[in-house]
């Protein structure tokens, strides 16, 4: 039949894990009902930045991930920076495990796996293990969901056996229940049922019998995997009751879902159809990607089913676009396999074909043999190692009785003979003790003054180190988060036919920031400096890029001069209320691959366009993206381009550097003479010019600004 049975904790056990770190930071319980949207809110207007505005920005995170994965990031965003102001590590570990499970439901898995391990660089750093194993377990989670079994498998044995030296029972249950899934994708169901029912055992003995929610709808998948339809009802009707009194939408999906495969099986296909619809409608007020694409693969098995051929290749065709766009490798392999058939059914032998090569080239990226063996290798290797352990401590203990036996005998024969001794040792030490206290009495009170002052001066020292390490740990640390934040390389390259950029801060962290993003055939790429540079400018381009993603991925807003007024207008009712002109200058060019047009906006920054060996200054608006002088609205402009034409973004730091042979700026006029005269160039070679000439202009003479260029070939 085909259907996709929906693994509940796929998603769910990473917010679990949520719950616990809550638990250890705010002392709430998980059959605690979490406040509204609005309480937070409310709570937020009237708090300081400190640990209490921190705490309710991660439940605030918690409860948007139930809904927006996007608007959870950026609860969690905030909270890290101030817990970072502060110092605050709980808060700190927190947020970074939010931000990487909202980005793991967006199917940014990229982004996820840096969160995580920057959560357990800092746990390990911090000597939290409880935030280590918990980076370790969501990570193993991540991989699962990829399709990499080898590391997932690895990854949860780590941490079932910490869970069990720790005698955490909680973390066991996950553990327990993870282990579960993974033997029932390798079709061990006897294997799966014991790891599940442990899990629940494990609930109860910690009394989270709410929890039963996840292992319920698990158990009714290996029963209904294993055609024991009645019995699989039984339990997703148990577990759809407790998620939809407990709010989790997700697990209310799943239920639906596997219910309705299950009615399916049993004939009644028009109940299947409604809670198959049901489960989309959860999936996509969720934004849930892996979820929505396996609805739609569902919806189009049932429909080819029952022989509705174009309903069918409708549904496998947009689980397919949306499993291409996310890269869900599981979801793209199950698409292809469904189109294959389709086509096929459909006559369409030549379609059908290359549907099914595609899914060949796919279905090895999800299981392979080497992932099978390996997790049964590390299953036999963690219950020999713990037979083992237990063998050896009672070994010692036996050993352990011996040698008090022995020891006792030896004490009673060596104690009178000790005993003598030491009197007549204690006698000799107080005779020169009283000898030598005489002469040391006054070289000591000398010698402690000199030490007094020693030590102020030395204390005053290593705080004015300990201090000057911390600022800058801070700093490095704000770095790794900015460059998350900018456009990877490998995006760029492909989303651009050859492109280079050149990206150096004045310090350690920059105001200018270059930053990407793609919405269905659109490609965004934006260049901007914002006001100041060092920290300051940083937080700035953190913002920035905050309302930059804000627009085009969440208000859906297309044309690059809507998007800078959209950010101009939130800059202003932001930061801008006590008269503050802080913003950006900088550029927004949009790729419109299906028409192959190119649309840009410019604030106070305009692009250098060279074509048949001309330079252009593109126009721009003369204002900046924030509070200035002027207030209309932005211009749309449009680039003429052709293939071989040059297209060249940078924000003032280069032409605004000091330098040369008499110490002048290197000036817009040279810098436009330097990209004509390198342009003919490939992309490396321009970037190694451009950063050649910058360094031998500026010698040895301070950077004064943040500088970026970035070049591109049509």
């Amino acid at each position: 039949m085909n259907f996709n049975i929906k693994l509940y904790s796929i998603k769910s056990e990473r917010r679990f894990l949520w719950f616990i770190v809550l638990l250890i930071q705010v002392g709430c319980l998980f059959s605690q009902k979490l406040n509204t949207i609005e309480e937070v809110t409310a709570k937020l207007q009237n708090c300081k930045a400190d640990t209490t505005r921190v705490n309710l920005l991660i439940e605030l995170s918690l409860i948007w991930d139930l809904t927006d994965h996007g608007k959870s990031f950026n609860a969690a965003a905030e909270a890290l920076s101030i817990a970072q102001k502060i110092n605050y590590k709980k808060g700190m570990a927190e947020a970074l495990n939010n931000m990487g499970s909202s980005a793991q439901g967006l199917a940014e898995y990229s982004q996820a796996l840096n969160y995580y391990k920057q959560l357990e660089d800092s746990a390990v750093k911090w000597n939290i293990p409880f935030f280590k194993m918990t980076a370790k377990l969501n990570t193993a989670n991540l991989y699962r969901n990829k399709g990499d079994f080898s590391n997932a498998s690895q990854l949860y044995f780590e941490a079932l056996k910490w869970s069990e030296a720790e005698n955490n029972i909680l973390f066991r249950a996950i553990t327990e229940n993870n282990l579960g899934m993974l033997y029932e994708r390798q079709g061990k169901f006897d294997e799966a049922l014991e790891y599940y029912n442990k899990s629940m055992e494990s609930h109860r003995l910690n009394g989270d019998t709410t929890e039963f929610s996840k292992p319920l709808i698990d158990i009714g998948n290996v029963y209904a995997l294993t055609g024991r339809f009645k019995e699989a009802l039984n339990y997703y009707l148990r577990g759809y009751e407790l998620n939809l009194l407990l709010k989790k939408k997700d697990g209310v999906s799943s239920a639906l879902n596997n219910m309705a495969i299950v009615y399916f099986e049993l004939g009644d296909k028009n109940k299947s159809l409604e809670y198959f619809r049901r489960s989309l409608q959860y999936d996509v007020e969720m934004k849930e990607m892996d979820g929505v694409c396996n609805a739609y693969s569902n919806l189009s098995n049932y429909y080819l089913q029952i022989n509705d051929l174009n309903r069918a290749f409708i549904m496998a065709d947009s689980s397919l676009k949306i499993a291409l766009n996310y890269r869900i490798l599981p979801s793209i392999k199950s698409a292809y396999s469904m189109l294959a058939d389709i086509c096929y059914t459909q006559k369409k032998f030549e379609e059908a074909y290359d549907y099914s090569q595609l899914f060949s080239s796919y279905k090895d990226s999800v299981l392979n043999e080497t992932s099978v063996k390996q997790l049964s290798q590390l299953q036999s290797f963690y219950q020999t190692e713990k037979k083992e352990k237990e063998l050896l401590i009672k070994e010692k203990e036996h050993e352990k009785d011996v040698a008090e036996i022995k020891s006792q005998n030896a004490w009673k024969i060596t104690f009178a003979t000790g005993f003598i001794l030491m009197l007549l040792s204690a006698f000799l030490i107080f005779r020169g003790y009283k000898q030598k206290q005489r002469a040391n009495n006054e070289l000591t009170e000398k010698n402690k003054i000199i030490e007094e002052q020693k030590g102020q001066v030395e204390k005053q020292r290593d705080l004015i180190e300990e201090k000057q390490k911390e600022i800058l740990d801070s700093i490095n640390y704000a770095k790794r988060i900015q460059y998350t934040l900018l456009a990877h390389d490998q995006f760029l390259k492909d989303n651009l036919k050859e492109h280079f950029t050149y990206f150096k801060p004045k310090d350690i962290v920059s105001g200018d920031f270059y930053w990407a993003t793609r919405q269905d055939d659109k490609f965004y790429l934006a260049v901007c400096d914002s006001t100041g540079h060092g920290v300051p400018g940083a937080f700035m381009s953190l913002l920035n890029i905050g309302f930059l993603s804000e627009a085009i991925n969440e208000k859906g807003i297309e044309k690059p001069n809507e998007v800078f007024d959209y950010v101009r207008m939130k800059l202003t009712n932001t930061i801008s209320k006590e008269g503050q002109k802080d913003g950006f200058d900088g550029i927004l060019v949009c790729f419109d691959q299906k028409t192959n047009s190119i649309t840009y906006a410019a604030g106070n920054n305009a692009p250098i366009f060279i074509q048949q060996g001309q330079l252009m200054e593109l126009d721009a608006n003369r204002m900046p993206v924030g509070v200035g002088e002027r207030k209309e609205n932005f211009t749309l402009y449009t680039i003429d381009a052709k293939p071989g034409d040059v297209l060249y973004l940078y924000t003032d730091g280069y032409a605004d550097q000091f330098g040369g042979p008499k110490g002048k700026k290197f000036k817009y006029k040279q810098l436009n003479e330097l990209l004509l005269a390198i342009h003919g160039k490939t992309v490396t070679e321009q970037h190694s010019e451009l950063k050649n000439a910058f360094e031998n202009w500026k010698g040895d003479l301070e950077q004064v600004d943040d500088v970026c260029v970035i070049g591109i070939k049509i």
